[in-house]
């Protein structure tokens, strides 16, 4: 497992970043018609969706 540590601003900026993509990554999914490339987009966005959750949620050390 690989940890990277953010400040508070880095892991805002990033959390506003991924939210960004996240929400391309849905128009995309709208717009293709390929259903292998729709299923590796809807992969990447849940993905990313768990790394954006574990962002907001509080370190257990």
């Amino acid at each position: 497992m690989i940890r990277i540590e953010l400040t508070e601003e880095e892991a805002e900026r990033l959390h506003i970043a991924l939210q960004n993509y996240i929400g391309e990554l849905g128009a995309q999914i709208s717009a293709t018609d390929l259903l292998a490339f729709r299923e590796e987009l809807k992969a990447a966005r849940a993905l990313l969706r768990k790394v954006d959750q574990q962002l907001s949620e509080p370190e257990l050390a």
